[in-house]
């Protein structure tokens, strides 16, 4: 609903804060299901960014409600009730930096439209009214050919995820591990000659520890 005007700070938190709340509220929370549900995928860090970003939408919108909001109120309620000296304004300069680095205003014509803006309200306007059925063609022809592309894109074989080229060493590692561990019968033999332990002391880094020989 309208306020009057000069509505002090209680009165226009009352009216806004309400308003705000519920469409921050339903954008959210379409916001956090969609990516909670991408934690349906069976790779491990798409699924952990999923569950992490949902959890930090709502926590982004508490924060929105409690800190953010009541944050605002707070800077125009001090705003307010300090002197009107420009000194005492840029001492203030963290919750209104714009206003105490403007120049006092002075009469003046009225601005002359810059380029882009008669572009954009002119021609530009002008075309894209005219064109808007091509437009919008074109948009589902794109839209039909993202979905084509998609539908043609093989899922995973497998839940393992490649962060390196296959020459790299590691990989190699990984696609030899997989394809041993796959063997029904094999076994495996490890031989070390050291013993598990630990003589440097454990409150100076510096000293580490000696070989320990497996004499059996």
């Amino acid at each position: 609903r309208s306020l009057p005007p000069g509505s002090d700070v209680p009165t226009i938190a009352a009216v806004a804060g309400p308003d705000a709340a519920l469409t921050m509220l339903l954008t959210s929370l379409t916001t956090a299901a969609a990516f909670f549900a991408t934690a349906v995928v069976p790779v491990a860090p798409v699924r952990v960014f999923a569950i992490f970003m949902g959890f930090m939408v709502l926590a982004d919108y508490l924060l929105c409600l409690t800190v953010t909001f009541s944050a605002v109120c707070l800077q125009h309620r001090w705003l307010q009730r300090a002197p009107s000296s420009r000194r005492a304004r840029c001492l203030l300069s963290l919750l209104d930096f714009s206003r105490c680095s403007s120049r006092p205003p002075q009469e003046a014509a009225a601005p002359r439209a810059r380029v882009l803006e008669r572009l954009m309200s002119g021609p530009m306007h002008t075309a894209v009214h005219r064109g808007r059925f091509v437009l919008l063609a074109l948009f589902f022809a794109a839209l039909g050919l993202c979905v084509w592309q998609v539908a043609n894109i093989s899922p995973p074989s497998s839940t393992a995820v490649q962060l390196l080229p296959e020459s790299h060493v590691v990989e190699r590692y990984e696609t030899w591990k997989q394809d041993f561990a796959e063997e029904d019968s094999s076994e495996m033999f490890v031989v070390w000659g050291l013993t598990p332990g630990d003589t440097g002391d454990h409150n100076n880094p510096e000293l580490v520890t000696d070989l320990l020989a497996d004499l059996d």
